[in-house]
């Protein structure tokens, strides 16, 4: 499912698969970056630079189960683009019970929003 009113402006909903990175207690990190935040929102960017935000959710939610012949999610989120801060730190557990976040205090241009 895909809905978007113009390719570069407004709303799209995307099936996504849920995948989140893990951290595991036993690495040992000097630093960690966490993109989970701002990923979807970096990739939104990226597609619509290159002119392709319809092919974005193909990318993110339905090239991957296909490949490894699983079935689609049928969970979907919808991205909106609208200008956010993201954080620049999240709690983890770990050593040092934090995790500096990719892009961090940046200015993202696509965010995630509940319907």
């Amino acid at each position: 499912m895909e809905e978007h009113s113009c390719p570069s402006h407004g709303r799209v909903t995307l099936l996504f698969l849920h995948v989140l990175p893990l951290l595991h207690q036993s690495w040992q990190w000097d630093f960690v970056f966490w993109s989970a935040p701002v990923a979807v929102a970096t990739y939104a960017k990226v597609f619509e630079e290159e002119g392709a935000l319809d092919k974005l959710e193909a990318f993110a939610s339905l090239n991957g189960p296909r490949h490894y012949k699983l079935p689609e999610n049928s969970e979907t989120i919808t991205i909106e683009k609208s200008p956010w801060t993201a954080p620049e730190e999240v709690k983890v557990d770990g050593p040092d019970d934090k995790a500096l976040v990719y892009r961090g205090g940046e200015t993202i241009e696509w965010k995630v929003v509940q319907d």
